[in-house]
């Protein structure tokens, strides 16, 4: 009901009256929650094949909306380009995508690899108080009673969590790929800031927060 259309996008609701309306935020969780389940050595619809294919095929559908003209670059909230690019989604498929390509060989273009060095360099003058950016999704959908109705959800996009897991993912990356010395060193440096300086002020409301925040962080 999420993948209604088999071209690698995923939605934010079920039976959608725009099945092609496809979600990078849906795809970004899709793509996730298939690498686990290969890392798990579960098929998808009964087949382990089918399971890759679909892996390929979402990362590239994700790879083909990144925004590099963007300023920052990184991915809409929705297909809909008029909308803000997200600094939390676009960290969360930074680190996303790196571990397609550690494990299933899904290599993003260099363009991507750049802004996301970029990205995860500026991360060492980051607070705590940087704003979580959210959006609020209406989509017109159909009902379990059938009927077409406006549905709404609101997602909020955690940066932090998903900036120590891309900033990880890129520096083992750089250990086989060839990277500028001096940015190995300054992602590790911005890692080091988001563990260590800010590691501490994340918890609390991980603790104490929303179940997403905790599950996340």
């Amino acid at each position: 009901m999420f993948r209604p259309v088999d071209d690698g996008g995923w939605n934010m609701f079920p039976r959608q009256k725009d099945e092609t309306f496809h979600s990078p935020y849906a795809a970004t969780l899709a793509l996730l929650v298939l690498l686990e389940i290969r890392a798990a050595d579960e098929p998808w619809e009964g087949s382990s094949e089918r399971r890759d294919s679909i892996i390929r095929s979402t990362a590239r559908w994700l790879i083909e909306r990144f925004d590099g003209g963007a300023s920052p670059a990184g991915w809409h909230r929705t297909v809909d380009t008029s909308d803000p690019v997200s600094p939390g989604l676009t960290l969360q498929a930074y680190g996303t995508l790196l571990r397609a390509e550690a494990e299933m060989s899904v290599e993003a273009p260099a363009a991507v690899h750049e802004a996301m060095t970029r990205r995860l360099i500026a991360l060492s003058d980051s607070t705590m108080a940087d704003a979580v950016d959210s959006g609020e999704f209406g989509i017109v959908s159909m009902s379990l009673d059938g009927r077409m109705e406006m549905h709404s959800e609101s997602i909020n996009f955690l940066w932090h969590p998903w900036a120590v897991d891309a900033a990880a993912r890129w520096l083992e990356r750089s250990r086989c790929a060839p990277c500028e010395a001096e940015d190995v060193e300054r992602v590790r440096r911005a890692l080091g800031h988001l563990v260590v300086v800010l590691g501490p002020e994340a918890v609390r409301p991980a603790l104490s927060g929303w179940v997403f925040v905790a599950s996340e962080s």
